[in-house]
């Protein structure tokens, strides 16, 4: 197909629009990401929260946001100098993108889990706060990350390297393994976390204001002892931990719905009979969109800070001193 010199410009401008965006913003998204969720690490790591299972969840997922950006968007970088071997080795195309599905996915679910664990403990029901525990929380770490590698295990057989005419080198060209994919991104990372999200959440805001208004008649017995209690329980820093949860899973779908939905009209409408403008055009698009998912895997502390209260701030601040004092004790 011909090209007239003004759409060959506006083609090389595009492109190199793609380019700067591929390499500047995935520096700063790492940049930022990276510190962020060690920070997490470091006050979630703390004695005061490190017992909390909402906690053990959050750090948890702040790791698998770390996995998430080392495998995606570093990666990623690399490949603008040419330095991605994983483009070029089927081997490590297979293991990196297993491994970056698998990391997204688990991030997601572990905040939603946070969710389901602030619904339980703050449940009037003693066998469901009974449930909220360190235990409940490891056993439920290792389901989730057994569970979601088992539903990625297809990547490893039917991605390659190498490939052109395709938004990246390292994918695949079966048509029903990318569908299978990026439908399991989209029910994963956004579909079914938000939907559970928001039927917890509401729950947990019921039970809140349900254990709150109970009044108080006639003689104190156990059970109100047991509910004054309970309540106590809910201390300040438990509903920042609900409020932190809503919105970090708020925002997970803002940013991976929009990439969601692309991935799925690219595999349903190929670009074959496009122009070299429109694909051009396309791949902007793409980055954009691919680069903007990676943004809820490196805001977490950013929404910590803001939202976590005073608690979070102090055990980000004693984390950080007693990492500083290890470092220099070595």
């Amino acid at each position: 197909m011909s090209i007239n010199s003004s759409d060959d410009a506006l083609i090389t401008h595009v492109n190199a629009i793609t380019n700067g965006f591929n390499r500047y913003f995935s520096i700063v998204l790492i940049f930022f990401g990276v510190i962020g969720n060690f920070l997490s690490c470091l006050a979630l790591a703390q004695r005061r929260l490190r017992r909390n299972p909402c906690a053990f969840l959050f750090f948890h997922s702040s790791i698998a946001n770390l996995v998430t950006i080392t495998s995606g968007a570093f990666v990623h970088l690399l490949g603008t100098w040419s330095l991605n071997i994983s483009d070029t080795v089927d081997l490590l195309c297979k293991l990196r993108l297993f491994i970056l599905y698998t990391s997204r996915a688990t991030a997601s679910w572990l905040i939603t889990l946070g969710v389901v664990d602030q619904w339980l403990s703050s449940s009037k029901n003693v066998q469901r706060q009974q449930m909220s525990t360190m235990k409940h929380a490891k056993l439920a770490v290792y389901i989730v990350l057994c569970l979601i590698s088992s539903l990625h295990a297809h990547i490893l057989y039917c991605y390659r390297a190498n490939l052109s005419d395709t938004p990246m080198e390292c994918y695949s060209t079966v048509t029903w393994c990318r569908l299978l994919t990026d439908m399991e991104f989209a029910l994963l990372n956004v579909v079914l976390p938000s939907l559970l999200t928001l039927i917890f959440g509401l729950l947990t805001i019921r039970n809140i204001h349900t254990l709150r208004t109970v009044p108080v008649t006639g003689p104190i017995t156990n059970q109100e002892n047991d509910r004054r209690r309970h309540r106590r329980r809910l201390k300040k820093g438990d509903f920042h931990l609900l409020v932190m949860l809503l919105v970090q899973v708020t925002l997970t779908t803002v940013f991976n719905f929009p990439h969601a939905v692309q991935n799925l009209y690219s595999d349903m409408y190929p670009d074959d009979n496009r122009t070299p403008l429109s694909l051009a055009v396309n791949d902007l698009i793409f980055t954009l969109l691919f680069l903007l998912s990676y943004l809820s895997n490196g805001i977490p502390l950013y929404i910590h800070m803001l939202i976590g209260g005073s608690i979070f701030r102090k055990a980000l601040m004693s984390g950080m001193k007693n990492f500083a004092r290890k470092i220099i004790c070595q």
